[in-house]
């Protein structure tokens, strides 16, 4: 059994504290980043988050809720500008831990539903910028500091819920469909070099922040849990598997792929009576 598990009758788990002596950077907290962060804290890992100055107070009460506190990960807060000042903040997190071994970017929040006619040049602007070209300046800034240290993992976390089309979300589906691209692009250039570049793309997770926006009403639930052939949506537990997995040397051979965590609801819809 590899170091990192523990097989518990026919289960297997990860081990506690496996991810000890690992530094993982987060960006942003959003939907279900303060799950994540408390988990990878759980683990044994050193967390650092960055996160967008508007967002970071909805953020730190999530994650007192989970009964965490300052103590228990570092926060740095970008300023203003295009690039939020993404680069010293990473160069600080570089030297208060001394080095980075996992990048996690946590891209599943979605900008407000508005059909595509209405939307604005700089909202588009706005929606491409933040999930897509700062997904790969953080890459790229990251890229530099792996390849000088030996390797690195790069996790990107997206939803799956746009790939079939999403109505009033053009952007996001647009940006999202060009991360998973961007991930496979990367995997190839930067194999050679220790990096190994893969992304989570989540369907429907049970959030209230995903209750708001897709299924206010019992009954938009039922319709989506109608969908997905295993017949409920996803808890945050469920989630948990696949990164920790991808944060595992039980994936040191995979690179440049997309887990699909969706309950099957990708699958082709045929109604089976």
């Amino acid at each position: 059994m590899p170091e990192f598990c523990h097989e518990r009758g026919v289960e297997v788990d990860f081990a506690p504290g496996f991810l000890h002596g690992k530094t993982i950077l987060l960006i942003h907290g959003g939907w279900g980043g303060a799950f994540l962060l408390s988990t990878l804290n759980r683990y044994g890992a050193r967390v650092s988050l960055i996160e967008r100055p508007e967002r970071i107070s909805g953020t730190l009460l999530e994650l007192e809720r989970i009964g965490l506190s300052h103590d228990d990960f570092l926060l740095e807060i970008p300023g203003g500008g295009e690039d939020f000042h993404l680069a010293e903040e990473i160069e600080t997190v570089i030297e208060r831990c001394g080095t980075i071994d996992i990048l996690v970017q946590n891209l599943l929040e979605f900008p407000p539903s508005q059909p595509a006619e209405q939307i604005e040049h700089s909202e588009w602007e706005g929606v491409i910028t933040e999930k897509l070209h700062q997904t790969f300046l953080v890459d790229h800034l990251l890229a530099r500091h792996f390849m000088a240290h030996g390797g690195g993992r790069i996790i990107h976390i997206v939803s799956s819920i746009p790939r079939d089309g999403l109505p009033f979300q053009a952007a996001a589906a647009a940006a999202t469909a060009a991360v998973e691209n961007l991930t496979r692009s990367l995997a190839y250039e930067w194999g050679r070099a220790g990096l190994r570049v893969n992304t989570v793309a989540y369907g429907h997770i049970d959030t209230p922040q995903a209750r708001e926006h897709f299924w206010p009403t019992p009954q938009q639930r039922e319709g989506i849990e109608g969908r997905i052939p295993l017949g409920r949506l996803a808890s945050q537990d469920d989630v948990v598997g696949p990164l920790l997995f991808l944060c595992s040397e039980a994936s040191a051979y995979l690179t440049g792929t997309t887990i699909t965590v969706d309950g099957g609801a990708g699958l082709k819809q045929i109604d089976l009576g």
